[in-house]
């Protein structure tokens, strides 16, 4: 899918992988973030090489959460299964021991609400519909797969999600997550040499605005997102989310404009910088 985690391997990706993990939260083990590699491979089956009906058996499978369920997929696809649901199923047994929750229930959903989000975006692709871009920067914000990466690493840092407290963490989770999926389609999916079939929200914002500014707009979300986020971390007293997670929160969006930052050759310089400066 354009944008998101989702993109088509290149090069810098693994790179991307690595340096993002490491800068989300200091000292975290990377084996805990394997997660985001899942959410590539997910991705690139739902955008390259899946038809709508194994899309439509997968998703259903993963509904139901039982190996037993993937028995009938393609084999590439019950080799990405069993790894999800592997990988998931280790993560909720770390977080246990560690810290007394069991958070499968709310990962197992995440999973669900990702590959909805993906399935609603095959249709408009096949249907040839042309969603709003409040439609589509909605769906875009659960595709760019930083929610599910979030509702991970809430539970990885030992902390629950209830009923006081939910509304507010997607609240903080969605800021970083648009942030990432209006930069991205701001135009990188031209950049890394994507043939951009699931649209973006500059060209859907551009349909409806014809004479509007759409780059000024985007960036004037941007920074509304921005705004929101810092002021969630400046007001940390009265807040019910763990200081810990806004910070994940806030490191997360610092990289954006970094991990999307190519120049004329489809490459990212200053995360190149940034890589040297940090490990060498």
């Amino acid at each position: 899918m354009v944008g998101g985690f989702g993109i088509v391997s290149r090069n810098d990706q693994v790179l991307k992988w690595y340096m993002w993990s490491m800068t989300i939260l200091e000292g975290f083990s990377f084996s805990r973030y394997r997660v985001i590699s899942m959410v590539y491979i997910v991705d690139d089956i739902f955008d390259l090489v899946a038809t709508q009906e194994e899309l439509s058996r997968f998703n259903e499978a993963i509904k139901m959460w039982d190996l037993a369920a993937a028995e009938s997929l393609p084999s590439y696809m019950i080799s990405c299964y069993k790894a999800l649901y592997t990988i998931t199923n280790d993560i909720a047994d770390m977080v246990r021991k560690e810290h007394g929750l069991n958070p499968i229930n709310h990962l197992k959903q995440a999973w669900a609400t990702l590959f909805d989000g993906f399935m609603i975006e095959g249709k408009w692709l096949s249907t040839n519909q042309v969603p709003t871009s409040e439609d589509y920067l909605r769906n875009g914000v659960i595709t760019s797969g930083a929610p599910l990466l979030f509702m991970h690493l809430l539970f990885m840092l030992g902390h629950d999600l209830t009923e006081d407290n939910n509304d507010h963490i997607l609240k903080v989770v969605s800021c970083p997550a648009k942030i990432m999926r209006l930069w991205d389609d701001m135009g990188s999916a031209k950049d890394e040499l994507q043939e951009g079939l699931d649209g973006s929200y500059k060209d859907l914002y551009q349909r409806e605005n014809p004479h509007a500014d759409a780059e000024k707009h985007m960036l004037d979300m941007i920074a509304g997102e921005w705004e929101d986020l810092n002021r969630e971390y400046f007001s940390q007293t009265k807040s019910t989310i763990p200081p810990s997670f806004i910070g994940a929160s806030l490191n997360f969006a610092r990289m954006v404009s970094i991990m999307y930052g190519y120049d004329d050759e489809q490459r990212l310089p200053a995360l190149e910088d940034y890589t040297r400066m940090l490990l060498f």
